[in-house]
């Protein structure tokens, strides 16, 4: 197996459209957080949306970064990644060139 490549696929930030007692509106309330990971021909994709926040858009840029790599290794991201990988290249392959002969039903 080829080393394992994560990179963060999504990134998708939620704001708040009313005020409540988690967050106010305007304001960045949660992140969905998507990670794939990629060897050789093998790929597998999983992601989360963090708890509530409270950010404002200009503090939230700048700690975004910060938040992802937090939440997915909170998550286990890249142990639930590499998991799903090597299940993949343990898995039978599709024979290739293979037609199968008739079959008669009794």
């Amino acid at each position: 197996m080829s080393d394992i490549v994560y990179t963060f696929s999504r990134i998708e930030v939620k704001e708040a459209v009313i005020t409540d007692q988690e967050c106010e509106i305007g304001n960045i309330c949660s992140l969905v957080v998507g990670m794939t990971a990629i060897s050789g021909d093998h790929s597998a994709y999983i992601d989360g949306v963090t708890g509530h926040m409270n950010y404002d858009k200009a503090t939230f840029s700048g700690v975004i970064g910060a938040i992802a790599n937090e939440f997915a290794s909170g998550q286990n991201f890249k142990d639930s990644l590499r998991n799903q990988i090597i299940a993949q290249t343990q898995s039978p392959a599709q024979a290739s060139d293979f037609t199968p002969p008739p079959i008669n039903v009794n």
